[in-house]
Formats: C-alpha cells, sequence, structure tokens
C-alpha cells in the first residue's frame, strides 16, 4: 500500500514509555527513533535501508554526525535492538504490524464499497452468520425498539454525518439504554474512559450502538468476553477508523 493511503498511524504511549528498550535511551536517541519511525511509516514498505549515512539524512534534525552515530549505538544496542536487521533493511516489528492492519481495514473497506458498503453489508448478512471481529455485522437493522417507539440506536449514517452535539446526546441515549436494560452496567464508565483518553466520540458510539447490537444478538457476549471487553477491543478499530475517515474529510 503505497504510504500517501495512510498518512497517519496509531500510537500507544503508556506502552511506548514501559518499554524496557525504549527506557534505556538517552533524550536524544529516544528523538531519534521516533523520528525514524515516522519516516519508515512514510516509506511504502515500512522499512529504510541499514545505512548509518542514509539514516542521518533521513533524520533531518539539527544534531552533528557523531552525536547520531553514538545515538544509533543505544538504539541498536546488542539484545536491546529497537529495530530488526535484514538483508540490508531495518525494519521495526510493532510498526510493521501497525501497517499491516491498516492494509486489511483498507482492504474490507474496499469491499464493501463507499457508497453500497451498507447494502452489501445486509445482503451478506442474510447469507452468512456473522463473523466475529468483522464488519458485515455494523448496521443490521434492529427489530428492538426503546420504549418510545423510535430506533433504540442510531445508524451507521448519522454517526458518521452528524455534528459532534448530536454525537454526544446520541451517545448518552444509547448509554441510557444499555444501562437501562442491564446490558452494560459500567457503560458510563467505559464511556468517560474513551474520552479521557482522547478517542473518536463517533467511535464511541459506534462502539456502543454495536454492543447492543451484539446485545439483542441470541448468543450475546458467550464468544467475546463481557460488554467491557467486547467494546475495547470494537474500539482498538474503530478508533483509527473515524479517526482516518475525519482526516480524510479535511482533505476533500
Amino acid at each position: 500500500m503505497s504510504s500517501r493511503k495512510r498518512p497517519w498511524y496509531k500510537w500507544w504511549p503508556k506502552e511506548f514509555n514501559q518499554d524496557e528498550k525504549v527506557r534505556g535511551l538517552g533524550w536524544d536517541a529516544e528523538l531519534i527513533y521516533r523520528r525514524l519511525l515516522d519516516v519508515m511509516w512514510e516509506s511504502n514498505d515500512c522499512k529504510l535501508p541499514n545505512d548509518e549515512n542514509y539514516l542521518y539524512e533521513a533524520v533531518a534534525i539539527a544534531i552533528a554526525k557523531k552525536d547520531f552515530a553514538t545515538a544509533w549505538l543505544q538504539i541498536q544496542r546488542k539484545n536491546f535492538e529497537l529495530f530488526v536487521e535484514q538483508d540490508g533493511w531495518i525494519y521495526s516489528e510493532r510498526l510493521k504490524r501497525e501497517m499491516e492492519d491498516v492494509v486489511n481495514l483498507s482492504k474490507i473497506r474496499e469491499k464493501l464499497g463507499k457508497k453500497g458498503g451498507l447494502a452489501k453489508a445486509k445482503a451478506i448478512a442474510k447469507q452468512k452468520p456473522k463473523q466475529k471481529g468483522s464488519h458485515i455485522d455494523i448496521d443490521i437493522e434492529l427489530k428492538d425498539k426503546s420504549t418510545d417507539g423510535k430506533k433504540a440506536v442510531p445508524s451507521k449514517d448519522l454517526i458518521s454525518k452528524s455534528a459532534i452535539p448530536k454525537i454526544k446526546a446520541e451517545t448518552q441515549k444509547v448509554g441510557k439504554e444499555l444501562y437501562d436494560k442491564k446490558i452494560f452496567p459500567k457503560v458510563f464508565t467505559f464511556i468517560n474512559k474513551m474520552l479521557k483518553e482522547q478517542k473518536s466520540e463517533r467511535a464511541i458510539l459506534h462502539t456502543l450502538t454495536r454492543c447492543y447490537a451484539k446485545a439483542m444478538n441470541k448468543d450475546g457476549f458467550k464468544k467475546d468476553g463481557d460488554p467491557w471487553a467486547y467494546c475495547t477491543r470494537i474500539m482498538q478499530i474503530e478508533d483509527g477508523n473515524f479517526n482516518e475517515a475525519e482526516y480524510l474529510k479535511t482533505k476533500t
């Protein structure tokens, strides 16, 4: 996949700061390591030539070459190497996994299609059982209604196109449904945690909607753990999806 189609990648600050290898870096080595990850992501294959002169130029920051060489020894110190060296190239195993996730999600969206995705998803859902972790069951029409006769959860179209104040209001409504029906007693704690972590508000609403749909399924959460575990897993995927969608809107 061309790097132009993946202009950003997920960053996990807690895992980064707790990484034993990273904690052994000086501030300059950590800066260089972070910069190399960015440059690596911008390459189509998510890897760079294992050439110190090339890497020094690629970093493009104001640092003496001898200081870069010292920092590089820290980054690749024996038994604590941060990059894998293979066939004249270097790459990050974690960054490579992130790229593979982006590629896989892109293939799913491509199959569903930008405009016909919902119709195709419903048609597939009628023919096949739902697949764990897939996007097929995202917008299956819910027969369950709330007490006032209105649809219990919002549509995907509403989640994608509504302004943030509407998203906030719908999140509270769906949260109340999940709480009142004893589907997800800790739903508001979950919402607050996601907001504190600055997750996409559209992704939060989308995740709670899927949680509600899951609960309406006869098997419920038998194969997915409790609602908290299920929603956490969905958020890991959908937060990136909605952030990317918001980014693309700014480019059109």
